[in-house]
């Protein structure tokens, strides 16, 4: 048998031809003949010395069996080319799956360390928030002492254009209380 590749259209057509062939198995001491009908009309026999009747039949269905593993391979064949393209595409779906995946991480990366990013602000403003709102409140704790520590000594100033005085700054610092006490 040929290592060479082979041409299965040329093995169908072989096939074919050995299809028309019959065989006459022959006796015990006749040998085995194939014959058959040539498309001239050439009748055409093969004698095989030496090949008995059960050889003769089992060649005879190895040659009925050609077509039919011929037919096997070339849809085994033709299914094969069909996984391999199924592959191909399953290859080039993976591969954009891949780029797309790669993609995703660096988005999710990014998206990450910006996300990371605006925790950090966000705890900063919160605790500037924290530290501005009790340095606020400290500072009207302090503002509400003097301002009742000035009120306390205004009464009891000697001198009464400092009192005056004082009263004006508180005036203009506190319009609202005044106005409130009328």
């Amino acid at each position: 048998m040929s290592r060479d590749t082979r041409d299965w259209q040329k093995d169908m057509d072989i096939a074919s031809k050995l299809q028309t062939w019959d065989v006459d198995p022959g006796g015990v001491e006749d040998a085995a003949a194939f014959y058959t009908l040539d498309e001239d009309g050439i009748y055409t026999t093969i004698r095989a010395d030496g090949m008995l009747g059960e050889d003769a039949e089992m060649l005879e269905e190895s040659i009925a069996a050609l077509p039919y593993w011929l037919q096997q391979y070339a849809q085994e064949a033709n299914e094969v080319c069909f996984w391999k393209g199924e592959a191909q595409k399953a290859q080039r779906e993976v591969h954009v799956l891949t780029m797309q995946n790669e993609d995703l991480k660096s988005l999710y990366a990014a998206e990450k360390e910006r996300a990371d990013k605006a925790e950090a602000l966000a705890k900063a403003f919160e605790a500037a928030s924290k530290a501005a709102g009790v340095g606020l409140r400290e500072a009207e704790e302090r503002e509400q002492k003097l301002k009742e520590a000035i009120e306390y000594a205004i009464p009891t100033m000697w001198d009464n254009s400092l009192r005056v005085t004082f009263k004006i700054l508180l005036k203009s610092l506190y319009p609202l209380d005044k106005e409130e006490d009328k």
